[in-house]
């Protein structure tokens, strides 16, 4: 990316923070996964793909809750989450994972030639 005048920077290590590895969804007031990559903690330990989660730990689940609930968890946590699988209720407990994933972002570079704004102008429509 140095060619059009940007910089990659890899952000921190997130492995301090705690890892369900589901994605989830709110669907008309109800969180429902919608996803679980294999490997993750949450396809491990028995979590599906269109399991409605009713309860975290016992309070009332939502998108924004359960975020805010595992940035408060560290890796190697317990939860219960609660679900609706096929019209029953069941638990599901997962022992969080550590966030393997990094951050990423791009930059500009801090003296860019003239040939790195054009290619940059022509990549982008935008100045450098």
């Amino acid at each position: 990316m140095s060619s059009i005048g940007l910089s990659f920077k890899r952000g921190d290590d997130n492995s301090g923070w705690a890892y369900l590895g589901a994605v989830v969804a709110d669907d008309a007031g109800k969180l429902v996964v919608r996803s679980i990559p294999a490997g993750t903690p949450a396809y491990e330990q028995g979590l599906n793909s269109g399991d409605q989660i009713v309860a975290v730990d016992g309070y009332r689940a939502s998108k924004t809750f359960l975020e805010s609930y595992l940035d408060e968890r560290k890796p190697k946590d317990t939860i219960k989450l609660t679900v609706f699988r096929y019209d029953k209720l069941r638990d599901v407990k997962i022992v969080l994972g550590a966030d393997g994933r990094r951050d990423y972002s791009f930059g500009k570079l801090a003296e860019p030639t003239d040939l790195q704004k054009k290619l940059y102008h022509g990549f982008l429509n935008a100045d450098l």
